[in-house]
């Protein structure tokens, strides 16, 4: 199953992208995802609770399932200037 995600504000700069395309083998929530991109776990487990997800530009809380052509969007805090 393949998934389109989205990388916003500071994560675009952490991940260095703003997209990107994974692989998954069968549907799974959309925090489980988050949490696979980063190598160190109590970094991403921080980081979560501060994060909004979006799956196919819809809000939705980390426990939906991201299905396969699915869009998942990371979205931190924003602050402007």
């Amino acid at each position: 199953m393949k998934i389109h995600l989205r990388f916003f504000a500071t994560l675009c700069n952490r991940f260095g992208t703003g997209e990107q395309e994974i692989e998954i083998e069968a549907p799974q929530e959309a925090r489980e995802i988050f949490r696979s991109l980063f190598e160190d776990r109590n970094l991403a487990d921080r980081m979560i609770r501060f994060v909004r997800f979006a799956v196919n530009c819809e809000y939705v809380s980390p426990e939906t399932l991201v299905h396969d052509g699915d869009e998942l969007a990371f979205i931190p805090p924003v602050s402007g200037g």
